[in-house]
Order: structure tokens, then C-alpha cells, then sequence
């Protein structure tokens, strides 16, 4: 969101007198030179961060929430019922992870982040075929399907013909799309990918030109 749009939602938060509740898992990944707004000014804004993506931890279990003091006690009460809850072999090595961001400067992040826009660049001609909309933010992209193909063939198609494993759109409230993540695509094999994905993109292209006839 713009920092325009940000003071907004904030704005109508205060108006309302409700919560507002931020998601940032995806806040270092910025890219044209997009910049992130953290919503501020208001007394009942809650920050949700993740392990998961900045320090490549997906499976631990492990993120961390900034809060206001009065909300203590009930965030107590909320872990002290949760029946799983992050290891603390997770603990350990998410308090290193913070350790490192702040002896570093964030470096080790930064540098994955950026290894991650190139191999965005090198996937996004396959994509832009597609009217594939070029995101600015986090390591996905959402693919448009032609009607006459649905998400669940042209999910089938690219796995067994063509080795790539999309998820269905709808499961991210996007129907008639492909969600594509290049987050765990290392930069050596993104050329390799990105023919794949050539491919597999101009076969359902063409399955659906024949529908159409």
C-alpha cells in the first residue's frame, strides 16, 4: 500500500475505534524501487512478523508481534492455552537470526532479497505474455488463465509436463490464476525455469486457442 493508503486505513481504524492488525511478513521484500509504510499514530495497531521469508525459516513455527502495554496480559492468556507453540531450538535460532540483523545492518537479508530480483527479472518475459501483473512486493506472482482452462488442469499440466509446481489461484482468493513462487529459485537455475515456464505457459496458451475454435 501507498503511505497515502496507509494513513487511510489507519484513519478509518481511529474513526471506528477497532484494531488494526498489520501483516509484515513480506516487508523486506521490496522491489522498483517500492517502499514500505509501517502503519503508525494510533494506539491500536498490532505488527505480525515472521521468520518464515526475511530469514528463510518456513517450518519453524516461529514470528514475533509488536503490541501496545495493555495488551499483555491477554496475549499471556492467548499463549498460555496454545496447545503447539514454537520449539525452543526455534526460540534460539530465531533470537540469532535478530542478533545477526542487527550486528550486520540487515545485510543477509538484503542480499537475499536481491538475489531474489534477479531472478524476478529473468522469470517476468514468460510472465508478461500472460498480462501477468508485475507485483512490487513479497516473491509471488499471480498468472491469469484463459476461461477455457482451468486452475486445476493448468496446475496439473505444468507439473507433470513440464516440471513446475504452481498453486491454484483461488486458494489465494484469485480464481482463473496461477500463484507462482520464486522464492526458492536459486539465480543459476532461473534461465531454466524461465524456459520451462516459456513452455508450459504457451502449451496452455495453445490448448485454449484450440477450445476457442
Amino acid at each position: 500500500f501507498s503511505a497515502s493508503d496507509v494513513a487511510r486505513i489507519v484513519s478509518l481504524c481511529r474513526a471506528a475505534d477497532c484494531w488494526l492488525v498489520a501483516d509484515q511478513t513480506y516487508y523486506e521484500f521490496l522491489f522498483d524501487g517500492a517502499q514500505h509504510t509501517f502503519p503508525e499514530g494510533y494506539d491500536k495497531i498490532v505488527h505480525i512478523f515472521s521468520f518464515s521469508k526475511a530469514f528463510g525459516m518456513p517450518g519453524w513455527r516461529v514470528g514475533y508481534a509488536i503490541y501496545p502495554k495493555l495488551l499483555t496480559e491477554s496475549y499471556r492468556k492467548i499463549q498460555d492455552t496454545i496447545p503447539t507453540h514454537a520449539t525452543v531450538l526455534s526460540q534460539h535460532l530465531a533470537e540469532l537470526c535478530l542478533d545477526t540483523y542487527h550486528e550486520d545492518g540487515g545485510r543477509w537479508v538484503s542480499d537475499k532479497v536481491a538475489s531474489l530480483e534477479a531472478v524476478r527479472q529473468t522469470l517476468w518475459p514468460s510472465l508478461e505474455t500472460m498480462n501477468t501483473v508485475r507485483t512490487c512486493g513479497a516473491f509471488y506472482f499471480l498468472v491469469p488463465l484463459p476461461p477455457e482452462v482451468s486452475e486445476e488442469e493448468a496446475v496439473d499440466v505444468l507439473a507433470r509436463k513440464f516440471g513446475l509446481l504452481l498453486m491454484p489461484g483461488s486458494a489465494f482468493g484469485a480464481p482463473q490464476h496461477m500463484r507462482l513462487s520464486y522464492g526458492s529459485i536459486p539465480p543459476a537455475s532461473a534461465m531454466q525455469a524461465e524456459q520451462q515456464l516459456r513452455a508450459g505457459l504457451q502449451y496452455i496458451a495453445e490448448l485454449a486457442a484450440e477450445r476457442r475454435k
